[in-house]
């Protein structure tokens, strides 16, 4: 006889910053983590992002790799690198967002020591996202 294995619920009440150029994409990411308790702060851009990140200390950045103004993987290296940021970003959670077939061609030349399981693909998959959020914010929990 195999016990029950009840999952665990999916945390909620976290602060998630959403980076991502592509209206649709950042809009529905908005919705899917509202519905599912989180308090949201959307950024079209590196700049803006970079501006709200100190104010609102998000517990997981959802970050597009193609941003009108940089590269995503550029804005990571920085939140990662720039003494002004690394402090507050060094336990924030991070989720590339991408299209599938982009990230698979040309993944090696952007960030080639992401994995794959750290990307979110567009189109979207409502159970996917909540899924990766999910884990990512069980990940990186204090």
């Amino acid at each position: 006889m195999t016990p029950d294995i009840t999952p665990l619920p999916a945390p909620a009440g976290h602060r998630i910053l959403i980076v991502e150029s592509e209206v649709a994409a950042a809009d529905e990411l908005a919705r899917l983590m509202g519905e599912m308790g989180h308090t949201v702060q959307v950024a079209a851009d590196a700049r803006s992002a970079l501006f709200g990140l100190q104010d609102f200390e998000p517990h997981l950045v959802l970050l597009g790799t193609y941003l009108a103004d940089m590269p995503g993987y550029e804005l990571s290296s920085i939140l990662r690198g720039a003494a002004q940021y690394s402090s507050h970003f060094r336990h924030v959670g991070l989720l590339y967002v991408a299209d599938r077939h982009k990230v698979l061609k040309h993944r090696f030349v952007g960030a080639p020591e992401v994995p794959i399981a750290h990307y979110i693909f567009k189109p979207l998959n409502g159970a996917e996202v909540r899924e990766k959020v999910t884990r990512a914010l069980r990940e990186n929990a204090p």
